[in-house]
């Protein structure tokens, strides 16, 4: 992610696909997208694609909310489409993707234990 020194609301950041994903997928199924953030409260945040040419269409949005439980503390994120090219629905389907959410997952918990 660049673009953007912090999250804060109507921050427009640009977000990078990863070099983990499989094969180079992140980079063939679409380029870096930009975003603009919102928060719902302080434990929640949504990025909202504003441009063509990343991996989902423009309005599509990724949710991520923090959750703190007994055992642990979570990140919870959902994804919404309004509309994707062919190489993100299939590495969404072969589960290409979930190693780079797991990735986005481990870059967020490591930045918010340095802070």
């Amino acid at each position: 992610m660049t673009g953007c020194d912090a999250f804060t609301q109507g921050a427009m950041c640009t977000l990078h696909p990863g070099d983990s994903i499989a094969h180079g997928l992140g980079r063939i199924a679409g380029g870096p997208g930009k975003v603009k953030v919102s928060f719902k409260d302080k434990t929640s945040f949504t990025f909202t694609v504003t441009n063509k040419g990343y991996f989902d269409d423009p309005g599509s949005q990724i949710k991520f909310s923090i959750s703190s439980r007994k055992d642990g503390v979570y990140l919870t994120q959902k994804a919404y489409t309004t509309g994707s090219n062919w190489f993100a629905w299939a590495g969404v389907k072969m589960g290409a993707a979930k190693q780079q959410w797991q990735q986005q997952a481990r870059n967020l918990r490591n930045a918010m234990e340095n802070n």
